[in-house]
């Protein structure tokens, strides 16, 4: 037990000077440390619990301490460092196909969200997927295809760990421990960079076979998110977080609003296109009422879960731009099918999944894209927090990107689940209203002479909100003079005075 310890505070105490020490600290120590990734890797299989053992807790820590070694090391490697680095994780037959197996050893025994292990792992993934478009431009053509398979089976295995966060029962918890934030921030940031770092190897790359295996990588990202019911489940609920729980809180006693605080769960649904909302009940809660029970969302928030809110948001935004270029690869005639079986549109005008207390109280009928438009306030996008801002604009240009899916599906599908109207009532009274607030206010702030609030995150946000009007204005004039108006019975016209004064 000592030796193990002993070896954890040794492996730690280096990890803390390569990050402390910066970029020279770690090319010192990545020069002492010969075949430095072979011999972390191997301390890494040989001590990884495969079973509970007196030593798991010891061991754990170790392989933890290890993993996060390696992942200092490789911020700022050279090529050599990363392929060596690749080549622990991966094995080539005598065919020359490719085993990636190796990399689902950074999940294996005892490891789960909630697990130091799963954190270094995905760091890991993370930083090869950040460094994939520049590693992939300046290496041979053979190293940058081994590194786009290797970072699409971190990313597969980063989705299926998303996925373990609904329980078998059907219900899905948010993450609440240092630990678990950690996890699931990563692994959204591990999806998002690889995403964002594949597409212009897609179109760039010098390489035929580098061009046809990102092309590969990034389809099946796409089809694993938009197939994947429980994954898209989870995503939409980490997008949603603060304003489901304060949804919830609000229908609930203070005894039991504090057990929601600390761990809110969901029911189990059916197919998203089993969930997309339907016209409102006498006994279900509508969105017209959301905007008094989720205005206070920011009290049940937290700088860890904001975090994890605006990845989960980019992801969302860099799916949908995602499955619009890889439509475009398709015959003009299926173009658009492609576009709505793989769009997020599905999910966002999905209802959201009840908690599971909410029985106790009211049946909530309000849809994804709802809950989304909440976080959409001048509030937030002119305030001193950024993330809350980040937060603010993603949520505008999911809203615009919503809308533009849901014209081309009007215009090609007879589903009426992914028509304009399905759009209008998964947005809802309450989102519309929230829409009219937030460009109104903004507009006054940014043609004040005097007002402090005239960012540039403000002006982001009008930008896209106005949009979006003329994107609704195009393809459905009810939409959009439901916006323009307020959403409300009585008609409000003082955004289009103040368009006009404009």
């Amino acid at each position: 037990r000592s030796t193990v310890n002993h070896a954890s505070l040794l492996v730690k105490s280096v990890s803390t000077l390569a990050h402390v020490g910066g970029r020279k600290a770690r090319n010192w120590v990545r020069s002492l440390l010969t075949s430095g990734p072979q011999l972390l890797t191997s301390i890494i299989s040989h001590v990884m619990p495969r079973h509970q053992c007196v030593l798991s807790e010891e061991c754990i820590n170790l392989v933890a301490s290890t993993l996060s070694l390696l992942e200092e090391l490789l911020h700022d490697a050279d090529a050599d460092f990363q392929d060596e680095v690749m080549a622990c994780f991966t094995t080539t037959s005598l065919d020359g196909s490719r085993n990636l197996d190796g990399i689902a050893m950074l999940f294996s025994g005892d490891t789960g969200v909630e697990s130091s292990v799963t954190v270094s792992a995905m760091g890991i993934i993370l930083t090869l997927a950040d460094s994939v478009t520049r590693r992939a431009f300046v290496g041979t053509a053979s190293s940058a295809v081994a590194q786009i398979e290797l970072i699409g089976s971190g990313v597969r295995l980063a989705l299926d760990l998303l996925a373990t966060l609904i329980s078998t029962n059907g219900e899905i918890s948010v993450p609440a421990s240092g630990y678990e934030m950690s996890s699931i921030h990563a692994a959204l940031c591990a999806v998002v960079a690889a995403l964002e770092g594949l597409k212009p190897l897609i179109y760039l790359h010098e390489d035929d076979e580098a061009r046809k295996a990102a092309l590969i990588v990034r389809n099946g990202i796409i089809e694993q998110l938009s197939k994947s019911t429980h994954i898209g489940q989870v995503i939409a609920f980490l997008a949603t977080a603060p304003v489901s729980v304060a949804l919830a809180q609000s229908n609930l006693s203070s005894d039991t609003a504090r057990r929601v605080m600390q761990s809110v769960q969901k029911k189990k649904t059916s197919k998203w296109d089993q969930l997309i909302a339907p016209r409102r009940k006498s006994n279900a809660k509508s969105s017209q009422d959301l905007e008094s029970t989720t205005q206070d969302f920011d009290e049940v928030s937290s700088p860890e879960l904001d975090r994890v809110v605006a990845m989960a948001l980019s992801l969302v935004l860099v799916w949908g731009e995602h499955a619009e270029d890889a439509s475009s690869f398709f015959e003009v005639e299926s173009q658009d099918d492609v576009l709505l079986s793989q769009s997020p549109c599905v999910l966002l005008l999905s209802k959201c999944t009840p908690t599971s207390i909410q029985g106790q109280t009211s049946t909530l009928n309000v849809a994804n894209l709802n809950l989304v438009s909440q976080f959409i306030t001048v509030e937030h996008a002119a305030g001193d927090i950024s993330i809350k801002a980040d937060i603010a604009l993603l949520s505008s240009r999911i809203i615009k990107m919503c809308l533009r899916h849901t014209n081309v599906a009007s215009r090609h599908s007879n589903d009426a689940s992914f028509s304009l109207n399905a759009f209008r009532l998964a947005l809802g009274g309450g989102g519309v209203h929230v829409v009219f607030n937030a460009l109104l206010a903004a507009l006054n702030k940014l043609t004040h002479p005097d007002s402090p609030d005239s960012s540039q995150r403000l002006n982001s946000m009008a930008i896209l909100l106005l949009e979006t009007i003329s994107v609704s204005l195009a393809s459905s004039g009810d939409l959009a003079r439901s916006i323009i108006i307020g959403g409300g019975t009585s008609q409000d016209w003082s955004l289009v005075d103040k368009i006009v004064s404009i």
